[in-house]
């Protein structure tokens, strides 16, 4: 109260001192209630003369305000939203962040206090009514006569989220770049997709649209999940799911992708809690999964603590079924563990040798053609860190061209004096490794023409049963007396531990030309 009459004190100051009349009592008033008496009196004698003096423009401001702030200084006055419908004040009024108790008209670009009469007031100003006149001369095309023209783009639209949806299932984004401009020269539309627009097309629309549909095809179905672990480049752990169910939509049985899910930590515990996770959010109830696929290693299929003892503890009625062909290549790499490790030594350092050289690469052909005249020789095939199987094709181009080889290391150790091709040189010359290589061959030929058939898209289950228990009664059959194996049971519940039924090495088919080696260099 006390700032406010010191206030109401200045502004009747400045009044007096305009109009001339000022005395020490008013300055020595000790109440307000005092001053606004004579501020009344001062202000009636005044409005009788005001249009003979000619009062200033500051005078009539300062009475108007000095009469306000006595009627509504111990009221607060704030903006309010309900101003900005008023018709008067809608199409200028604004407020002011900050500031509840200013009001912004955007005609003028000023500040107006927040009172209702003040605001009144303003807009019945010449500067204001000077600038409104200014936005409402204003004419725009429409006001013309012109219209905007409606196009009907939906063909244009929904050829570019054709192209999109090819591209996503038939090619990279790059590709687009060069095909949007080929399909919008044959088809005369103005498509307009490059690879920017390309991606927000199949990330935005056309992936949760077709997302919404698989969760709604799957609603109440029974299903099956194959999930595999991956680590990308950028060292981030993902796990890849694919769905598996029975479409009453299509009438068949659909496989299909369900989705990506980032890996805090490879563990049994963290794969299965976001994999829980996964099938909450997308409303699918982990309980109606029958079935779940998964590679051979222990933090999936292992009996303790596994992802598949936590599911089947969730799911009793679940069946857990583990790669075919991941399981072939486990067992492939377990079984040659039993070979000297020089083999894969000889096939590797092979590869190597002539991988980072093409002057090497060069001579070779050159001996090769002399010797087989017309011919080239065929590329040395790398063996893959984690696929042992892709070791059967390096092997038989080894063996197609092993004395080729032989005379081409026998050559370089001599001219080069280098160590490595004197120690292959010499492997290449012991016999014992080209029976081993020989050995191999069939057997890995034969396991990766079965992989290869389990890795089809569309296979048999009966064709691919036989498939696998053909080989494996085969490969029995090798070391056991055949007879023993006669009925398909008899192959499934033959114990292997069980030696009574052997073939004595004599008896053991090791190959024809495993065979005619031996005779040839004598041995046993």
């Amino acid at each position: 109260m006390f700032l406010h009459f010191l206030r109401c004190s200045s502004i009747f100051q400045n009044v007096l001192d305009l109009s001339g009349q000022g005395s020490c009592s008013y300055k020595l008033a000790a109440s307000q209630e005092l001053f606004i008496t004579h501020l009344e009196a001062i202000q009636a004698s005044r409005k009788k003369n005001l249009k003979k003096e000619g009062t200033s423009r500051q005078l009539q401001h300062l009475i108007t305000q000095a009469e306000d702030m006595g009627k509504w200084g111990k009221y607060g006055k704030q903006y309010k939203k309900e101003w900005e419908r008023d018709p008067v004040l809608a199409s200028w009024i604004q407020a002011v962040p900050g500031d509840v108790t200013k009001a912004f008209c955007k005609q003028c670009k000023c500040e107006v206090r927040a009172h209702h009469a003040d605001l009144q007031r303003h807009a019945e100003t010449a500067k204001h009514k000077q600038n409104t006149s200014k936005v409402t001369s204003t004419r725009t095309l429409f006001d013309l006569g012109c219209s905007s023209k409606q196009v009907d783009n939906t063909s244009i639209k929904t050829a570019e989220l054709k192209l999109a949806a090819h591209i996503a299932c038939h090619s990279s984004i790059a590709t687009v770049d060069h095909l949007g401009e080929i399909a919008k020269a044959i088809s005369g539309k103005t498509i307009a997709l490059h690879r920017t627009k390309c991606s927000a097309l199949i990330k935005n629309v056309l992936s949760p649209v077709v997302h919404d549909e698989l969760l709604e095809d799957l609603k109440d179905q029974s299903y099956s999940l194959i999930i595999d672990e991956s680590t990308d480049i950028g060292m981030d752990k993902q796990l890849c799911v694919i769905v598996r169910y029975f479409s009453h939509k299509r009438s068949c049985i659909v496989t299909t992708f369900l989705g990506i899910i980032p890996l805090e930590c490879g563990t049994a515990e963290g794969i299965f809690t976001a994999l829980r996770q996964f099938l909450d959010k997308n409303r699918l109830p982990a309980e109606r999964c029958i079935g779940l696929g998964t590679d051979g290693c222990n933090t999936m299929c292992g009996k303790n603590q596994s992802v598949m003892t936590k599911f089947q503890a969730l799911c009793p009625r679940m069946i857990h079924i583990r790669c075919i062909c991941h399981s072939v290549q486990l067992c492939s790499s377990y079984a040659l563990k039993t070979l000297p490790r020089n083999i894969e030594f000889l096939v590797g350092e092979t590869y190597n040798w002539f991988s980072h050289s093409t002057l090497r690469q060069q001579k070779y052909k050159q001996l090769y053609s002399c010797i087989n005249i017309g011919e080239e020789p065929q590329k040395i095939l790398k063996v893959s860190d984690t696929r042992w199987l892709s070791i059967a094709p390096c092997v038989q181009r080894i063996l197609s061209q092993f004395e080729e080889l032989k005379l081409h290391f026998q050559i370089v150790k001599d001219e080069e004096r280098n160590y490595t091709a004197e120690l292959l040189y010499q492997m290449y010359c012991c016999s014992e490794n080209k029976l081993y290589l020989l050995f191999l061959k069939p057997i890995l030929l034969e396991l990766n023409r079965v992989n290869k058939l389990f890795q089809l898209d569309k296979g048999n289950p009966a064709h691919l049963l036989r498939e696998l228990m053909t080989l494996y009664s085969t490969l029995l059959g090798k070391v056991f007396r055949p007879t023993t194996f006669a009925t398909w049971s008899a192959v499934m519940d033959y114990d292997i531990e069980n030696k009574d039924k052997t073939l004595p090495l004599s008896a053991v088919y090791f190959w024809s030309r495993v065979s005619a080696v031996c005779c040839r260099e004598k041995l046993g």
